[in-house]
């Protein structure tokens, strides 16, 4: 529930990227593309640093929230599991920013390829990287 909080925005930041390279490809407006792809990444960037330190120092407490019986061992893995994931909020910003802008420009093609070339790759991260490194390896999927 607290990694879903934080990729929140990304929907957001890719949605709006959507949109955003539709109007100006409708609009005749390439020019734009470039500007509105650059500050909307910068603005994930620096999003994606304050979740990690916020993640880095109340992780734990946030997953303490939603759990009854807040076992050191369960806040550690959820904590664990937060870090990776939040590591990887910076390459997320780009996946869902080009991703959606693609979409919305009327490329749904390369979109729906993206998507699944994902998925390939996380049902082999599965298959091969979970029996090698347990739980961390499953983070990392």
């Amino acid at each position: 529930k607290v990694s879903m909080f934080f990729c929140c925005a990304f929907d957001a930041l890719g949605t709006t990227m959507a949109t955003y390279g539709g109007q100006n490809v409708g609009a005749k407006k390439l020019d734009r593309l470039g500007k509105g792809l650059f500050a909307c990444s910068i603005f994930g960037i620096v999003y994606s640093i304050v979740a990690f330190i916020i993640m880095y120092f109340a992780g734990g407490t946030l997953c303490g929230l939603f759990v009854t019986d807040a076992s050191k061992e369960l806040l550690d893995s959820s904590r664990e599991f937060l870090l990776i994931n939040a590591a990887f909020f910076i390459p997320l910003v780009f996946v869902n920013v080009i991703r959606y802008m693609i979409q919305g420009m009327g490329f749904s093609t390369f979109a729906i390829l993206s998507g699944v070339f994902e998925m390939i790759a996380r049902t082999l991260m599965g298959i091969f990287i979970v029996p090698v490194f347990g739980f961390t390896g499953a983070c990392f999927a």
